[in-house]
Order: structure tokens, then C-alpha cells, then sequence
């Protein structure tokens, strides 16, 4: 018969106790309305109001001869 060591004994006391806590926590989350709704622009949109952006400037060095 095996010997049951005293830290194996209250490492699985800890970890029962641990997970009988989990399961008796009550939960404060709050869920939102469903009659609220979210709506994307359209690419439409998003290019019209789209100003003032920073221009990148490419240098092509592919067609460099010596």
C-alpha cells in the first residue's frame, strides 16, 4: 500500500478548495441591451471623410543601371 505524503494530501486539498470556490462565486458582469446596435460606415464613407492623411513617398531604385 502506498504511503500518501503529507504535501500531495495539501496540494489537492488546496487545489478541491480552490475549485469549490470557483464554482460558488457569483459574477457581477453586466450585460448589455440588445436594442442597442452598432453600425459600421461604409467604404463610401470612410474614403469621403477621410482627409489630411500623410502621403508616403516611395524612391523606385528597381530600374537603376551602372
Amino acid at each position: 500500500m502506498r504511503r500518501i505524503s503529507l504535501f500531495s494530501s495539501c496540494a489537492a486539498a488546496l487545489i478541491l478548495t480552490g475549485f469549490g470556490g470557483w464554482i460558488a462565486s457569483t459574477t457581477q458582469a453586466h450585460v448589455a441591451p440588445l436594442d442597442v446596435a452598432v453600425s459600421a460606415p461604409s467604404t463610401l464613407e470612410l474614403t469621403l471623410r477621410a482627409g489630411d492623411l500623410p502621403i508616403a513617398h516611395y524612391v523606385d531604385y528597381s530600374l537603376v543601371f551602372n
